[in-house]
């Protein structure tokens, strides 16, 4: 079955996920990721799968949760993470 919580909980994260500072060219400024993050990163990677981990894809992806997980956009990337 379908749903519809799931992916409506999706668009307030896609829509947050498009925003970014914008450089002197217009494009989205990148940061580089701190190792203190990375850490962060690898210590939640046993709950989370995975669509990406390149931040300007996840601003594009579409994507759905199965059901006991949660759409997360954030410093790692973007998937879905078992709560």
């Amino acid at each position: 079955m379908f749903q519809l919580k799931g992916v409506l909980a999706l668009f307030p994260a896609l829509l947050a996920a498009g925003c970014g500072s914008l450089s002197d060219e217009g494009e989205a400024a990148e940061v580089s990721q701190p190792v203190a993050d990375r850490a962060k990163c690898d210590a939640q990677a046993s709950r989370r799968r995975f669509v990406s981990k390149d931040k300007q894809e996840c601003q594009a992806v579409f994507f759905v949760c199965a059901r006991g997980e949660s759409p997360f956009f954030d410093t790692c990337g973007c998937g879905c993470s078992r709560h």
